[in-house]
C-alpha cells in the first residue's frame, strides 16, 4: 500500500497560520536535507519548531496515535525531489500529509506505482520509491511523522483507532 485518504482537513485559520510561519521563517531555520547515501542535496527543506506543536495542539489532539514529530516541508519552485526511499533514521515509515500551498496546482507526489491525487489529508508510505517534480509554486505541506508501517496505520484508521471522534 502506498497511500490512503484520511477524512480530515485543516481549518482555514490553522492552515493560514502554518503558511505564515513557513513564509516568515528565515532560510537558515529550514533544515536542508541531503541524501543519506550520496550526500547530495535533495531539494527538501524541513522546518522543525517547538512552536509547531503548540500551534497544532488542537489538530494533534484529534489523533489517538500521536506522531513523534511534525514539520512543515518546503520544495522551492521548479525543483525536483528525485526518486528515493526515506531513510529509517528519520523514523517516518508513514507520514500524514496536509498540503498547505498552493491550493491549486499543488505538485503531486509520484510513487513507483503512480501519481497520488490531490487530497486534503492522506497517509503516505515513505518506504517505497517516490519523488516530486515541483512546478512554478513553492510547495508547502504539514507532515506528521509516524514510525508505523502504513498497513498498520490503515488498519487503525479503518478500525477507528487512529482518530478520535470529532
Amino acid at each position: 500500500m502506498d497511500w490512503f485518504d484520511i477524512n480530515l482537513k485543516l481549518d482555514d485559520e490553522l492552515k493560514s497560520t502554518l503558511i505564515a510561519i513557513a513564509n516568515v521563517a528565515e532560510d537558515n531555520q529550514y533544515y536542508d536535507h541531503y541524501s543519506t547515501g550520496k550526500n547530495r542535496y535533495t531539494n527538501l527543506q524541513f522546518l522543525f519548531m517547538d512552536r509547531l506543536e503548540d500551534v497544532c495542539s488542537e489538530l494533534l489532539g484529534q489523533f489517538k496515535i500521536r506522531p513523534h514529530k511534525l514539520s512543515i516541508i518546503r520544495v522551492n519552485p521548479n525543483k525536483t525531489v528525485d526518486w528515493h526511499i526515506d531513510s529509517p533514521k528519520f523514523k517516518r515509515s508513514t507520514v500524514i500529509i496536509f498540503p498547505l500551498q498552493p491550493d491549486e496546482n499543488y505538485a503531486a507526489c509520484e510513487t513507483e506505482y503512480g501519481i497520488i491525487p490531490y487530497m486534503k489529508c492522506y497517509a503516505f508510505n515513505t518506504n517505497i520509491r517516490h519523488r516530486v517534480v515541483n512546478n512554478e509554486n513553492a510547495r508547502l505541506s504539514l507532515q506528521l511523522f509516524f514510525d508505523i508501517d502504513i498497513e498498520v496505520m490503515h488498519k487503525n484508521y479503518i478500525n477507528d483507532n487512529l482518530l478520535k471522534e470529532i
